[in-house]
């Protein structure tokens, strides 16, 4: 059982971030089961009373398990793979807000100057490159918005600067 145990939580990470071992090890005993009590679960994974009831708690938090209302409470998995595809799009669901939210952050950002360096290979063409992207500007209408957001800077700029973005800019 360990060696599963092991398996299925490396399956979860990333998943679920706090998923452990011992989470792992309830959740294949009941994989392998039907239905179990807490107190069965406790004797067949050999993890601790307080452990197993905390683990039960999160697992059915996390929708990953289920429970009946009786007494003493049995404990059940529901179509697992089921409830694990609704967990990965959980995750899809936060890391695309948080995308979002990053895309938002570097859009914010107004200096353009900054965002974007020239790079010249040994026998290639010269490039505009996003640093944070680290992506080579290639569409026609980014790179007329670079332009322009370079020759206002030009205008405003004292004389000193001038040069020094106008060699950035060439």
């Amino acid at each position: 059982m360990e060696q599963q145990a092991l398996e299925l939580k490396k399956i979860f990470n990333g998943v679920i971030d706090s998923f452990g071992l011992n989470h792992a090890r309830v959740y294949y005993t009941l994989l392998s089961s039907e239905v179990k009590t807490a107190k069965q679960l406790i004797e067949t994974t050999n993890v601790n009373q307080a452990t197993t009831y905390a683990v039960l708690r999160e697992l059915l938090k996390w929708e990953l398990i289920k429970h009946s209302n009786t007494n003493p409470t049995s404990y059940f998995i529901d179509n697992p793979m089921k409830t694990f595809e609704q967990q990965v799009k959980r995750k899809e669901k936060i890391i695309n807000t948080k995308r979002k939210q990053l895309e938002n952050l570097i859009a914010s950002d107004t200096d353009e100057t900054e965002k974007y360096i020239i790079k010249i290979g040994k026998g290639q063409q010269t490039k505009l490159v996003n640093v944070l992207t680290k992506k080579e500007i290639k569409y026609k209408g980014e790179l007329i918005k670079i332009k322009e957001s370079l020759d206002k800077m030009l205008k405003e700029a004292p004389e000193k600067e001038k040069r020094y973005a106008f060699a950035y800019y060439k």
